[in-house]
């Protein structure tokens, strides 16, 4: 199985490699076993319980097809059943994600954590963001004193974004979310803290989502034009992942240098975007009428900011710089 081999060891890998490069019949057997694992998997708990019940039996009937014919294969060939699985298997499945209850094969419950870590590395987010959920954003940090001319206080206007946020994920999770958000304000405010919190939200409930600081975005894009960057992955598969992500998270829009070619990359990601009607958080440190003019005003940079405006809730986060209160 994919998930098991990537567990061994170099020596452990290269055994079971071996072990299946000779043995075709055997590879093409344990492939369809986790396409099946994977069907299984994405039909627990659909909306449609009817259509779901259906679908989970002939899934089961077909996994139970497939482990006796692999058990079979490996009989003939005097493998042994776990010859792939690795000192981290899970001691139930042993890395097959499957358990025999009730004489039907059904998903051992170490999948999900599988399927979670899988979810974590796409999203990209770092180990400190692991750690920033709706539960550690404290709003001590937030004057609760109104500035002059301000209708709210910063601690109030910081508590309706967090709000705002945690019904944002709700709302992806249930399957009506349908707008994302934009959120900004000077450095230090709380942006990231808040999108790793919807990130984080979103993976526990088992929804892609991926993060990217925009610099970073960009620089890999320029550094797939490099001429000794032979085999590594292209523009063309970077913006196809961003583009095709259920829920992409921008952070930091506006602290490039823009170039005419770097605004013309985001337009394409955000227009295609909103045609798929796929959701999008940004974050920025200024408001979107200085976003377009940082861009460059007129054409690509008012159209970025006018998809931004018809596609997102508009959060601006105002306060004390929090680095340096946690000095």
């Amino acid at each position: 199985m994919t998930d098991s081999l990537n567990n061994l060891n170099p020596n452990e890998r290269n055994r079971a490699e071996l072990v299946r490069n000779e043995n075709p019949k055997l590879l093409q057997v344990e492939t369809a076993l986790l396409q099946e694992v994977a069907a299984l998997s994405a039909s627990i708990g659909r909306a449609d319980r009817n259509d779901s019940v259906n679908t989970v039996k002939r899934i089961q009937q077909n996994i139970a097809k497939l482990r006796k014919l692999r058990t079979e294969l490996l009989m003939a060939l005097q493998i042994p059943d776990d010859y792939a699985k690795s000192p981290d298997s899970c001691p139930l499945c042993r890395g097959f994600f499957l358990l025999q209850l009730n004489n039907e094969w059904e998903l051992c419950e170490c999948i999900r954590e599988s399927s979670y870590k899988r979810r974590q590395l796409r999203a990209r987010i770092t180990s400190r963001m692991l750690e920033q959920t709706f539960e550690t954003f404290s709003l001590d940090y937030y004057p609760a004193e109104k500035k002059s001319g301000e209708e709210y206080s910063p601690v109030q206007i910081a508590e309706n974004a967090l709000n705002a946020a945690k019904a944002f994920v709700n709302e992806v999770a249930q399957g009506f979310a349908k707008y994302g958000m934009f959120i900004f304000g000077d450095t230090g405010r709380g942006k990231t803290h808040l999108v790793a919190a919807i990130a984080n939200g979103l993976l526990e409930r088992d929804i892609d989502v991926r993060y990217i600081a925009t610099t970073s975005m960009l620089a890999a894009l320029r550094s797939s034009y490099g001429e000794d960057n032979v085999g590594s992955t292209n523009e063309s598969i970077i913006l196809e992942e961003l583009i095709a992500t259920p829920v992409l998270i921008f952070d930091d829009l506006g602290s490039e240098r823009y170039t005419p070619w770097a605004v013309e990359k985001l337009y394409h990601i955000i227009n295609q975007r909103y045609a798929d009607c796929k959701l999008t958080v940004y974050t920025s440190n200024l408001d979107l009428d200085s976003l377009a003019i940082e861009m460059g005003e007129g054409g690509t940079a008012e159209r970025i900011a006018s998809r931004i405006v018809e596609t997102c809730k508009i959060y601006k986060i105002i306060g004390n710089d929090i680095r340096f209160w946690k000095r």
